[in-house]
């Protein structure tokens, strides 16, 4: 019985019986492991499946977003064409380079500037800091225009909608200083 492989209980197999009752474990767990990732794929397939076909936006939410970008990004222009020419330089200068580096050209440009034009440049700024200047810039905000659900999600900055519509902001030249403006906030947030 030396060639006989002992089992528990006493039971015993031949070498053949043994690697063959060996390969059937090894291909169950083989089997096993197989399904297991079949149905891991099926459970994630099914995960993901709600948010393939929920979480992108529409041609109608596509068409109201960009309606909506625009008006926003026509009147921030508006409002900010009423200010000095220069002041859209030295936002972009310092969404650009950040403040400290920004306020080195600015020092060059107001030094460029003739008494009167540099009075003009200076009182924008104290225009920009009025809460009226703010309120019009906060007018420009019409998400009313949009449709209810979107207005919600761009309000609290997150979901498609809102990506979207950065993503509108940052590839039409028209919303420039809107993304100018944004990069600011944003900034200034960290």
């Amino acid at each position: 019985m030396s060639e006989d492989i002992n089992i528990k209980d006493g039971a015993y197999l031949l070498p053949h019986q043994a690697i063959e009752k060996f390969i059937n474990v090894i291909f169950y767990y083989i089997n096993c492991l197989n399904l297991i990732s079949i149905m891991k794929i099926a459970l994630l397939t099914l995960l993901l499946i709600p948010f393939l076909s929920f979480s992108q936006v529409s041609k109608k939410e596509k068409k109201s977003i960009d309606k909506y970008a625009t008006s926003m990004c026509d009147c921030v222009n508006e409002v900010l064409n009423t200010l000095h020419p220069k002041v859209n330089d030295v936002i972009a200068l310092i969404a650009e380079k950040g403040q400290d580096e920004a306020m080195k050209d600015v020092q060059t440009m107001t030094e460029e500037m003739d008494s009167e034009e540099l009075q003009e440049f200076l009182e924008s700024f104290t225009i920009m800091e009025s809460d009226e200047f703010s309120q019009k810039l906060d007018d420009c905000d019409r998400t009313a225009i949009l449709i209810s659900e979107l207005g919600d999600e761009i309000n609290i900055e997150e979901g498609d909608a809102n990506d979207y519509l950065m993503e509108v902001i940052v590839h039409k030249e028209a919303c420039r200083m809107v993304k100018l403006l944004y990069d600011l906030g944003s900034s200034s947030d960290e």
